[in-house]
């Protein structure tokens, strides 16, 4: 038994534990550092990934910038990246087996985008699916509350989580925003941006923030149909390791959207590269 364990990171993404099952103790140990302070040593996996590596010459594969637009699925098959990464899902014994191209653990974040998809499959598969994603954004818990700020590579989300490491950072590149009792959470995931000091934890959502860099901090309320059509970018899209028809799935998103700024304040933020962009969240009123 301990032998086997000493092969699997148990990683907890949103509420579910999925099993990182290696070929050997070395890599499960990697996993383990790297996802350090999501790992759940004491809990039965949701979901187990049987991973083994496919060793070939580095240079034979250029790394794609996105896994989820290069997906092929076959029956319940998959591949993503020109067979970077390939495999089966077993749904109904909550059970995948893949096989992955050593380029690819060269680019865990890249790799991680497989993960995403784990984490959707899993949601879809509950009944009633909750209403959940992953967005681009780093997540902040200031006095109680949970703040996130979105935007693509380069607005300042690691930036944001830097500046603000007397809070409890939950990430600066992908949180999870969801509806549950009533109201909307940011939580953390394990993904991993440039901080590295991020803390394993949820709390209500009290604002969402569209970031651009800016010479004065400056903080604008954004009317619905703006914030939908920029924050609906920011979402990953939420499909399934089987599927790829995103017909739906964009509906989905936009209704995700409309829900949470009919319920949470949301504004663009412009920042210095300073605390004190907090002092100009602290001043608006709807946040008091």
């Amino acid at each position: 038994m301990e032998a086997c364990l000493s092969k699997e990171c148990r990683l907890e993404i949103g509420d579910f534990c999925c099993s990182l099952l290696c070929e050997n103790a070395d890599l499960a140990a990697y996993f383990r550092e790297y996802y350090d302070g999501f790992v759940l040593d004491g809990r039965e996996p949701d979901f187990i990934i049987e991973l083994n590596v496919a060793k070939h010459p580095l240079e034979a594969y250029r790394m794609p910038e996105s896994l989820l637009t290069t997906k092929v699925v076959q029956g319940n098959r998959f591949s993503f990246g020109s067979e970077l990464l390939e495999g089966s899902l077993h749904l109904s014994d909550r059970y995948c087996h893949v096989t992955v191209k050593e380029a690819l653990l060269k680019c865990v974040r890249v790799f991680e985008q497989f993960l995403y998809q784990v984490y959707y499959t899993l949601l879809h598969n509950q009944d009633p699916r909750p209403l959940s994603f992953l967005i681009h954004a780093s997540g902040v818990i200031r006095k109680g509350n949970g703040f996130a700020f979105a935007g693509r590579s380069g607005s300042g989300k690691s930036t944001i989580a830097s500046l603000s490491s007397q809070e409890t950072v939950l990430n600066d590149e992908i949180v999870i925003v969801r509806k549950q009792n009533g109201g909307f959470q940011v939580r953390s995931t394990p993904f991993n941006g440039f901080f590295k000091n991020k803390k394993n934890s949820s709390a209500p959502l009290k604002a969402v923030f569209l970031l651009e860099h800016a010479q004065e901090n400056c903080l604008n309320p954004l009317s619905k149909s703006d914030f939908v059509g920029k924050f609906v970018r920011e979402i990953v899209i939420s499909t399934p390791l089987l599927s790829t028809n995103n017909k739906n799935v964009f509906s989905e998103m936009l209704d995700f959207c409309s829900q949470l700024v009919n319920e949470v304040p949301v504004y663009q933020l412009g920042f210095r590269p300073d605390r004190s962009f907090w002092d100009c969240i602290d001043a608006e009123d709807s946040l008091q």
